[in-house]
C-alpha cells in the first residue's frame, strides 16, 4: 500500500507543478529586436547615434605672387631773389624700384575613420554629424575634428559615410609637438 500511495503522491506532484509551470509567465529579453528589420542594415538615424566618416581628403595648393613699386620724386628749388640771390638753384630727385616674389606650395593629405555621433536630424532627415578623434604618438599629439550634414541616402549599408559626400563638411585639424 505504501508504494501505492508514494505514486499517488507523485502524480498529484507532477500535476501541481505542470499546473504552476502553466501559470507562471515566462518572462525573457527577445533575441529579436522589433526596430530593425531583418533585411536591411542599421544606419544612424537620430541623435546620439554614432556614423563613420571615412575621411580621405588631399590638399594641393600653390600660391604665387609678385609685387612691382616704382618711385620717382623730383623736387626743384628756385633761385634767390634781392639779397637772396647768392642762394642758387638746386634740383633734389631720386628713383627708387622695389620688387617683390612670393611662392607658397602646399601638399596635405588626411586618410583617417572618424565615428561621430548625430547631434540633430533636420526637417528634411539629413543627420548634423560631429566628432573627434586624438591621436598621440611619441612627443607628437594631434586632433582631428569633423562637422557637417549627411543625407541619410549617402550612409552604405555599414553605416559608413565617405567625407566627400558630406555637405558644409569641417574639417579641423590641430597638434602639438616638435613636428606640429
Amino acid at each position: 500500500m505504501q508504494i501505492r500511495e508514494v505514486k499517488k503522491f507523485l502524480g498529484a506532484a507532477v500535476l501541481a507543478c505542470a499546473i504552476l509551470a502553466s501559470a507562471v509567465v515566462a518572462n525573457a529579453d527577445s533575441l529579436w529586436n522589433e526596430q530593425q528589420n531583418l533585411f536591411t542594415d542599421w544606419k544612424a538615424s537620430a541623435v546620439g547615434d554614432t556614423i563613420y566618416v571615412n575621411v580621405r581628403e588631399s590638399v594641393d595648393a600653390k600660391d604665387e605672387g609678385k609685387t612691382d613699386l616704382s618711385v620717382n620724386m623730383a623736387n626743384d628749388v628756385e633761385g634767390g631773389r634781392g639779397f637772396l640771390d647768392i642762394i642758387n638753384a638746386f634740383g633734389i630727385g631720386g628713383n627708387s624700384t622695389y620688387k617683390g616674389e612670393k611662392k607658397l606650395e602646399r601638399k596635405e593629405h588626411l586618410n583617417t575613420k572618424i565615428a561621430c555621433l548625430v547631434v540633430e536630424v533636420l526637417p528634411n532627415g539629413n543627420l548634423i554629424i560631429q566628432g573627434d578623434k586624438y591621436l598621440t604618438t611619441a612627443a607628437e599629439k594631434m586632433n582631428v575634428r569633423f562637422m557637417g550634414v549627411v543625407a541619410p541616402r549617402d550612409i552604405d549599408r555599414k553605416n559608413v559615410v565617405q567625407s566627400d559626400r558630406v555637405a558644409n563638411a569641417e574639417l579641423v585639424v590641430t597638434g602639438k609637438g616638435s613636428l606640429s
